[in-house]
């Protein structure tokens, strides 16, 4: 799977930073141009986690004539970590969510408006670091019934994305086990495809 071929690739950019770079004892995550936002994500009787403070987005080939837009939501600055090439900060440990929309390409912008269920995908790691390279959750959106729609909206340059209600698992705990699950951000937005770095 894409999303877990990068949080390798992630891990081994934080591992390379234990071996050659001093983790900085400064808590200050930011310094990307004011790309700093607000994001939670909630589960009903299971590990809820905020901190979702940057978020980029890209147009992403699937491989077919369908192409769909890639959302992507961390608890450390993604861009300043990849431009600078100092991945350090991550020695604290980082939270991912990742938002697929599947809908046709209509412009060079994230669109906005209300997505139904099917439109879009959720996949999220809680608290990964060098020894929890998994992380200490993975909940994934779970198809069919249950899930309520992503909507999208943007103004002054700042975007909001919500999910009201999904059903999610935790793929690291039983599979069988079902949650009631909510996503929200509120800010910038920076069109960036972290991808593209470290391969």
């Amino acid at each position: 799977m894409k999303k877990l071929k990068f949080l390798a690739m992630l891990m081994f950019a934080m591992s390379a930073c234990f071996t050659f770079t001093a983790c900085s004892d400064d808590d200050d995550e930011g310094g990307n141009g004011g790309n700093k936002g607000n994001g939670v994500f909630s589960v009903v009787n299971g590990t809820s986690k905020s901190g979702f403070n940057y978020g980029t987005w890209h147009i992403e080939e699937s491989g077919t004539q369908n192409a769909f837009y890639s959302m992507e939501f961390y608890t450390f600055d993604i861009y300043s970590a990849c431009m600078n090439g100092d991945f350090s900060i991550m020695g604290r440990g980082f939270s991912v969510v990742y938002i697929d929309l599947n809908v046709p390409v209509s412009s060079a912008s994230l669109p906005t408006g209300e997505f139904a269920p099917g439109d879009y995908s959720v996949y999220s790691a809680f608290n990964i670091s060098a020894s929890v390279t998994e992380g200490s959750n993975q909940y994934e959106k779970v198809s069919g019934t249950g899930n309520g729609n992503l909507v999208i909206t943007e103004n002054g340059g700042k975007y909001t994305v919500s999910i009201a209600n999904m059903k999610v698992v935790d793929n690291n705990g039983d599979s069988n086990t079902f949650y009631s699950g909510s996503f929200s951000f509120t800010g910038t937005m920076r069109k960036f495809d972290p991808n593209e770095y470290g391969e």
